[in-house]
């Protein structure tokens, strides 16, 4: 009995809040830059597209940067600044045409490793500030850093292979193996390898600047010290945390198959009982809410707003298509008045 009376307590709060909570539509599968959005954001530049030189595309929920950006703006495009999205890749098909990019900010996104970045010779400034790259992902996105010589400054603060500074943790780089265990589980925040700084200053032998803290000639040098120990430290570290990752895929996998009350709706939205993490499903869940909302406001602000002003051309349109039906009436009357006329002659010689 008390299982059936849960069961209608349950059913009733569902169909109560099904009924007051407006239905979500599925969101796009994937949002990337549009013409429109890139039309949108080209004022300064008098709409003028194929001349950019600096784009800023704030909390647009876009999920990828797309083709399309690269192939209008591509050859004179020098600053992109994409933070708080949820883009999760950076793609090489999007990225290979921004050969001019000095400046690519990618803070607050789903990134988990750094990619497309390698025909980018003028490139001097990346940000990819509270973005996922762990150390699984850290030696491939080195590497491809390395292509890019003229890179001067990096962020990776608040990735999973950053260290984490915290009071806290100070015995994790002060103390041995065993303090460093013990500061591990009395972090408050997940913990990063103190070995990343060391191991991207020595691989970077051109950046200048980490994290906004200058790189100095004694700290490269030992970091150059360390690098054969230090890459040693990140392959045994990379496959941990790889191992790790897959277990945790396919917990969450065969979590999802298991819940027959999980829906396709409750994929795509972040349901108001369940808590959040910040990771790359719960950022994303939070974008498609947000885009979702501003899907329906824009639509109902363009139903209630009056017709845009007609510019020259339209108005000169229209006075043409005027003139044009005006001298069409002109010359029908013209026509049927001659008809008239020589009927009217007819019947009078007759």
């Amino acid at each position: 009995t008390n299982v059936n009376v849960n069961a209608n307590t349950n059913a009733n709060t569902k169909t109560a809040r099904a009924m007051t909570t407006p239905s979500l539509s599925p969101p796009p599968t994937h949002r990337a830059i549009t013409l429109p959005l890139l039309r949108k954001r080209s004022e300064h530049n008098d709409n003028l597209v194929s001349t950019l030189e600096e784009l800023a595309l704030h909390q647009e929920e876009l999920q990828a940067i797309g083709p399309l950006l690269g192939r209008t703006c591509g050859k004179t495009l020098k600053i992109l600044l994409l933070p708080n999205n949820v883009i999760d890749r950076m793609d090489p098909r999007d990225l290979k045409f921004l050969k001019r990019l000095e400046y690519l900010n990618l803070a607050l996104n789903n990134v988990r490793k750094i990619e497309g970045v390698e025909g980018m010779e003028w490139l001097r400034k990346l940000d990819l500030t509270l973005n996922f790259v762990g150390v699984e992902d850290l030696e491939e996105s080195v590497d491809n850093l390395r292509e890019c010589g003229s890179l001067e400054e990096l962020f990776l603060v608040g990735n999973p292979c950053m260290m984490v500074e915290e009071e806290e943790c100070k015995d994790m780089r002060e103390g041995g193996e065993k303090e460093a265990k013990e500061g591990h589980k009395n972090c408050k925040r997940p913990m990063g390898w103190v070995g990343c700084r060391a191991y991207i200053i020595a691989k970077l032998p051109n950046l200048k600047v980490l994290d906004g803290k200058e790189i100095k000639r004694s700290e490269r040098i030992a970091a150059m010290q360390t690098l054969p120990q230090l890459s040693s430290e990140l392959k045994t570290l990379a496959e941990i945390r790889r191992k790790e990752r897959l277990a945790q895929q396919q917990q969450q996998q065969q979590q999802k198959e298991n819940d027959h009350t999980n829906t396709s709706q409750q994929d795509d939205f972040l349901p108001d009982d369940e808590p959040t993490y910040h990771d790359p499903e719960t950022r994303l869940k939070l974008s498609n809410e947000l885009y979702h909302q501003k899907q329906a406001k824009e639509k109902q602000e363009s139903a209630h707003l009056a017709p845009p002003p007609k510019g020259e051309k339209e108005w000169e349109e229209e006075h043409l298509d005027t003139v044009k039906h005006v001298r069409e009436r002109e010359q029908s009357a013209e026509t049927s008045t001659s008809g008239n006329e020589g009927r009217v002659k007819d019947g009078a010689e007759e």
